[in-house]
């Protein structure tokens, strides 16, 4: 968001006062570009995470069954000022890590819902 708001803020003051209106008319282009960008994600109606008993499915990876997931975590990475709260796991073809700060859930209730459905998976499946 500040990228945007920057960018077509010195896009704006290059073409008004310095009369560079290629440079200002990029700039504006870019805080176009990241506003599209905001938009878009802002707008993903999809569901970015299921976790059950069988396994997880992010927006960015399949559905992965519960044997094939390993070193599933939260962790909180420090940026500075700001904190962000991550879902991180291994599976066969890589590693997946889904920033969760935006989801309706905290960090403490992600890892409880992890642990409990890891324990549900090899009662049911065991």
């Amino acid at each position: 968001m500040f990228i945007m708001i920057a960018c077509s803020i010195l896009g704006i003051y290059l073409i008004l006062d310095s009369g560079s209106y290629i440079m200002g008319s990029l700039f504006i282009i870019g805080g176009i570009y990241y506003a599209y960008k905001a938009f878009k994600k802002a707008t993903i109606t999809a569901p970015q995470i299921i976790i059950n008993d069988k396994g997880i499915k992010t927006i960015q990876v399949n559905f992965k069954n519960w044997s094939e997931i390993k070193n599933e975590e939260v962790l909180i990475k420090n940026n500075g000022n700001h904190a962000s709260a991550y879902l991180n796991f291994d599976f066969k073809e890589g590693f997946e890590s889904l920033q969760i700060d935006d989801f309706d859930i905290t960090p403490k209730d992600m890892e409880n819902l992890l642990r409990t459905y890891r324990i549900r998976n090899k009662k049911n499946y065991s």
